[in-house]
């Protein structure tokens, strides 16, 4: 719901109604960041900074410029954690299996301890 809302913001955009994108990528917001959906929110961030940025409300497109910034440190530190998670993939510990009869002494006493 979230992508499909930011993308028609972002049409508003090309057709230079800027309102109406501020209006669409402001749902599509509010939906990505209640389901905490990293990438969503920094479509909508970006949709949000060209509409004000276009209409000249600098505050307002500074403050999502800065947040399209920390989400992608956050969407950067996310993928490099998946990627070290995935490199690192146990090995097989390969134990000596090759003893004898006569290395291994047990008594029926041993078994029931």
């Amino acid at each position: 719901m979230s992508v499909t809302l930011s993308h028609i913001g972002n049409i508003y955009n090309k057709l230079g109604d800027h309102k109406q994108a501020i209006s669409w990528c402001e749902r599509s917001y509010d939906i990505a960041e209640e389901l905490n959906i990293l990438l969503e929110l920094k479509t909508s961030c970006q949709c949000l900074y060209i509409a004000n940025k276009a209409l000249h409300y600098d505050e307002e497109a500074l403050q999502y410029h800065e947040r399209i910034m920390m989400l992608n440190d956050s969407l950067q530190t996310k993928e490099t954690s998946r990627k070290l998670q995935t490199s690192i993939t146990p090995r097989p510990i390969m134990l000596n299996t090759q003893i004898s009869g006569s290395q291994i002494r047990m008594k029926p006493s041993d078994l029931s301890a």
